[in-house]
């Protein structure tokens, strides 16, 4: 009788290890599943938060790039030099306005200003570096 309960005790304490184990691995993997679901939801959250924040500095730009072009085209020099088609008097208008609006604006650096007749084409265009190697 001795025997049977020394078995039996046996197999109780291998079933309580053999249970722990499972149990320790199973912690294991669902701590493994958890970091990566989190590692996932940040990097979802990052791809979000970024589409975001460029979207808006994309589109302040381009309402500072409007704002800017519409101060030069009410300027009675620009109207001047567009009325008379000079183009020489347009790239001097358009260097002295790049360098006073980028002091201006220190965020808001242009690197080139171009000025397109109806066609599209080309009329002037200045550059900051004043290369103006502009090709369009």
């Amino acid at each position: 009788m001795l025997s049977r309960i020394y078995s039996f005790k046996f197999i109780i304490g291998f079933a309580l290890l053999w249970l722990g184990a499972v149990a320790y691995g199973l912690m294991l993997y669902s701590t493994q599943v958890y970091r990566q679901h989190v590692a996932q939801a940040q990097i979802e959250m990052l791809q979000s938060t970024l589409k975001h924040e460029t979207g808006e500095a994309i589109r302040r730009l381009y309402e500072r790039q409007k704002e800017f072009a519409f101060k030069l085209q009410s300027e009675a020099q620009f109207k001047a030099a567009w009325d008379k088609r000079d183009a020489a008097q347009m790239r001097s208008l358009l260097g002295e306005s790049y360098s006073r609006y980028r002091l201006a604006a220190g965020d808001f650096r242009l690197k080139t200003i171009v000025v397109r007749d109806l066609s599209g084409d080309i009329f002037a265009h200045s550059s900051g570096d004043g290369l103006n190697l502009y090709t369009g």
